[in-house]
């Protein structure tokens, strides 16, 4: 297993002698970046599949050499990935990758784990943009906390890994003889209900995995990776957005219009390693329709029980404006609902489900 270290200020000064490890024993202790390390745990016990991490009192100390404060500064997350085929850290955090193979195809895709935290959901009043048609009444501002890890996947999903499930390739992208980069494209004409039915399929077909939708708030978080600003990307552009310039956009008014998607992960990542959070296509998530959120803080949430529409969001795809294509932006569809610029990709929770 991997456990990362999330501290909330830069620290020096910490070891492997420093975590107090419940359920396990600690290995190599890797530094990420000033606030993030990793450290390799092997549990105690046969079965065991998740182990506590926490650090002693007076761990560590700030840039100043003063100790940390405990509790509170410092939280970890165990990455359990019994179905990665290879796991490890670079400057975006913690990542594992799930390979994928059938019908002729194989591919792998890369996961990232996404640390919990709280964040500012939504948008602030006067963000440009926030006024097209009915949005501004859905995006009102308030904080959420995401109290437990999960692996995100680090692009939308491809045609490749759809094909190699399915056996199928319902996207619009695609001419009729099928080249090795339009596999690549990210997958789209997919309904909610048959993204369901995928990831069924791909839990079957890979022990130990439990893939599924990202909440719209667990969405939100990682597109975000620590930003408030409108876009996670410090350039705002189409070399680094696939999207439609348009002279009334308050973001992009001109650049290259592609008229298509792109490949996965041949644009801008943000921080955490994302790629295609903006623009491209559209993602589904697990979400039934909420109209407004309130501001009312909230730890955790999932949304509506039932409903008729589900949500998705990265909401401007390759033939929208800038302003649709915001961290912000959200809505929703039927569950049967297609679209050539709407697809998706999986979270696998850190920690499975019934796990101590």
């Amino acid at each position: 297993m991997l456990a990362t270290v999330s501290f909330s200020e830069p620290v020096v000064g910490c070891s492997a002698d420093d975590l107090v490890i419940g359920g396990g024993v600690p290995g190599a202790l890797t530094r990420v970046d000033a606030k993030t390390y990793t450290v390799a745990v092997t549990a105690d016990g046969a079965g065991a599949m998740t182990v506590d991490v926490s650090l002693d009192a007076g761990a560590c100390t700030d840039a100043a050499g003063n100790p940390l404060a405990i509790p509170g500064s410092a939280s970890a997350a165990i990455a359990y990935a019994p179905w990665a085929s290879a796991t490890g850290t670079d400057a975006s955090g913690v990542w594992a990758d799930l390979a994928v193979s059938g019908h002729g195809e194989s591919t792998v895709q890369r996961l990232r784990l996404i640390a919990p935290g709280t964040f500012l959901m939504g948008s602030p009043p006067d963000e440009a943009g926030r006024n097209w048609g009915y949005a501004s009444e859905y995006e009102t501002q308030h904080l959420v906390t995401l109290t437990t890890p999960f692996w995100l996947a680090d692009s939308e999903c491809t045609q490749r890994a759809w094909k190699a499930i399915t056996g199928d390739t319902p996207s619009y992208a695609q001419p009729p003889a099928i080249s090795v980069e339009d596999l690549e494209l990210p997958v789209e004409q997919v309904s909610h209900d048959a993204v369901i039915a995928f990831l069924g399929a791909l839990n079957g077909a890979t022990a130990g995995l439990e893939a599924r939708l990202p909440t719209e708030s667990e969405w939100e978080y990682a597109a975000r990776a620590g930003t408030t600003t409108a876009f996670s990307l410090s350039a705002v552009s189409t070399a680094t957005i696939n999207c439609r310039p348009w002279a009334s956009d308050p973001y992009i008014t001109d650049g290259v219009y592609r008229g298509r998607t792109v490949p996965v992960r041949s644009l801008t990542a943000n921080a955490w390693g994302l790629h295609g959070v903006h623009g491209n296509v559209a993602e589904w998530c697990a979400d039934w329709w909420q109209t407004d959120w309130g501001s009312v803080p909230v730890v955790d949430p999932l949304g509506p029980d039932a409903g008729i529409h589900r949500v998705f969001r990265g909401c401007g795809g390759y033939a929208s404006s800038a302003l649709y294509c915001r961290s912000a932006g959200r809505d929703a569809m039927h569950t049967t609902f297609t679209s050539a610029i709407l697809g998706f990709r999986f979270a696998v929770s850190a920690r499975p489900s019934g796990s101590g």
